[in-house]
């Protein structure tokens, strides 16, 4: 953990605390706990595409295939295991029960089919969304370098596109009919721009610290909390939350995204969420099943609750140990991360942080 960002990490433990809270049916006033999966999103963006962007920085190319392959290592094998584990169990529990929704999350649609299958197949709809961007980003970027040859900044045209792309997924989730407000809160092509809020913030980090600086005034951290207010007092199947509520959201969320790069956290309860974020992803995977297991027995009862929260932690981490250490130790074999072969950063540029390019973990 000591090659990471901790603050980062602090970050995805707050977020995926709060969906875990949103998953249990004792806690009515945390079901605010869905915008962890916007802090989530944009904590991905800017993790993602500051390593494309220091690649580029530091070869001059972007290695789209490379790129997919370290990503698949880190995202499918729990990702499938986890499944795998939940089609057994739903096969020997209800053998008559549907299927679709275990073939829609094999094949990472569930952002567009978010009703299909049991209540623990529901988180697989936002990592849907993030291998959707794990295509879209580095295409997307080798288009910008193939369209700005001999400029000095090859993606001076991100914040425009940036603010073309929010605008779009606001206007698309305005037009979404009433009754697919489900929908219009999962879709990919109408939630990517939280994501590429993210891709905007390691823009700027990598080539205009300037502005980037200024992302960073603690001041900001007034208005970042403004504008997560409606998310959290308003439910998220109204129309304004799933509409304006979640643009707001996503920009609060990348000023304390900027706020936090730079910062050391320091205290216990710090580096427990650091612990926690560190183990993020399969936590994630498992929580839900866990929630809708423990809520057979213990729904109305704090003590179901604090099981839940503990055991789910504790599967997390186990089955991070035991599937995903392993397999990132195995892709730095055959895949290295090739950080050995990296020009030495620019020390002119003060917001270089070396550890904020390690294990980017979206989950």
């Amino acid at each position: 953990m000591n090659s990471r960002n901790q603050s980062l990490d602090v970050l995805r433990g707050v977020a995926i605390l709060l969906v875990m809270c949103d998953h249990f049916p004792l806690i009515p006033l945390m079901k605010a706990g869905w915008i962890g999966v916007d802090l989530f999103f944009v904590l991905s963006g800017f993790l993602i595409s500051s390593l494309l962007f220091q690649e580029f920085k530091s070869t001059g190319e972007i290695r789209i295939g490379r790129f997919i392959l370290r990503r698949g290592f880190k995202i499918w094998p729990a990702f499938y295991c986890y499944l795998s584990l939940a089609l057994f169990l739903t096969r020997w529990a209800s053998p008559s029960i549907s299927l679709r929704g275990f073939a829609a999350s094999s094949l990472f649609l569930m952002s567009y089919f978010p009703h299909l299958g049991p209540l623990y197949l529901g988180p697989m709809w936002s990592l849907s969304v993030e291998e959707h961007f794990y295509i879209c980003l580095p295409l997307l970027l080798l288009l910008l370098l193939a369209l700005s040859k001999g400029k000095a900044n090859h993606f001076a045209s991100l914040p425009a596109l940036f603010a073309a792309l929010t605008i779009a997924c606001l206007v698309g989730r305005l037009i979404a009919p009433i009754s697919s407000g489900i929908i219009a809160n999962r879709a990919s092509h109408l939630r990517v721009d939280a994501l590429f809020c993210g891709v905007l913030l390691g823009y700027l980090y990598h080539f205009r610290p300037f502005w980037f600086q200024r992302l960073r005034s603690s001041w900001l951290l007034i208005g970042a909390a403004v504008l997560i207010a409606p998310a959290c007092i308003l439910l998220e199947e109204s129309f304004f939350i799933r509409t304006i509520g979640l643009t707001m959201t996503l920009a609060g969320f990348g000023i304390l995204v900027a706020w936090a790069v730079q910062r050391q956290p320091s205290g216990y309860l710090a580096r427990a969420l650091a612990w926690i974020g560190f183990y993020s992803y399969s936590i994630y995977l498992w929580h839900r099943l866990i929630s809708v297991l423990v809520g057979l027995f213990l729904a109305q009862h704090l003590s179901g609750f604090v099981l839940y929260m503990i055991t789910s932690i504790i599967i997390g981490v186990g089955m991070a140990k035991a599937i995903e250490m392993p397999v990132l130790r195995l892709r730095e074999r055959l895949i290295p991360s090739g950080e050995k072969a990296l020009k030495p950063p620019d020390s002119s540029n003060p917001f270089y942080n070396d550890h904020c390019l390690g294990i980017a973990t979206a989950r």
